[in-house]
């Protein structure tokens, strides 16, 4: 299947309300900001870079959401999503490598990419902790390594809590694993979060 890889600068793209409901049936509130924030964002042009994945003949796959930080030669991918009868077909890992393709075209020399998934310690359940070891298996296939388990993702919406998370990266860097996660919070959330 021939794979299109779109991004979306303004919130008047046909995809924009499916990768709303993909956006809000994935992830949970407190990892992602309100539906409304996101696509106020969108339509002002502002936020994360938002790409959406489609096959040859139109049909919505999926998205990837995120950001290049062009003075560490990194980028972040804040959220990525396929369609749930997508999964397991190999269209996740193709989307990161064109979105990473993408990153690599506005950033010269990019050494790899930020990537967040959920602590399997903090599943409440069976199910929910066999689905965050496949997200987690997902990302180290893709050869990601984790450099914190002890990552706090700021609130993503007024009044939410910090969020628990593992930080992987995906890339060759002669960066610490300390650098890193530095290097991350001073870049994605400002001088004043620190590890």
């Amino acid at each position: 299947m021939e794979l299109k890889l779109e991004r979306v600068d303004r919130g008047n793209h046909p995809h924009v309300p499916l990768v709303s409901r993909l956006l809000d049936v994935t992830f949970p509130e407190w990892e992602r900001e309100s539906i409304p924030e996101f696509l106020g964002d969108l339509k002002a042009g502002r936020g994360h870079t938002l790409w959406v994945l489609s096959d040859n003949s139109g049909q919505f796959l999926g998205f990837a959401r995120g950001m290049v930080f062009p003075s560490l030669r990194r980028g972040w991918v804040v959220h990525v999503a396929l369609l749930s009868e997508c999964r397991g077909s190999g269209l996740g890992e193709q989307m990161l490598k064109l979105v990473w393709e993408e990153m690599q075209a506005s950033c010269a020399g990019l050494e790899g990419v930020y990537l967040e998934v959920e602590r399997l310690e903090d599943a409440t359940t069976e199910s929910e902790r066999t689905a965050r070891h496949k997200r987690l298996a997902f990302f180290e296939r893709l050869g990601a390594q984790l450099i914190s388990p002890g990552y706090i993702q700021p609130p993503s919406q007024q009044g939410q809590p910090p969020v628990p998370l593992n930080l992987l990266f995906w890339g060759k860097t002669a960066a610490s694993d300390e650098e890193l996660l530095a290097d991350f919070y001073a870049a994605a959330f400002g001088d004043t979060i620190t590890p």
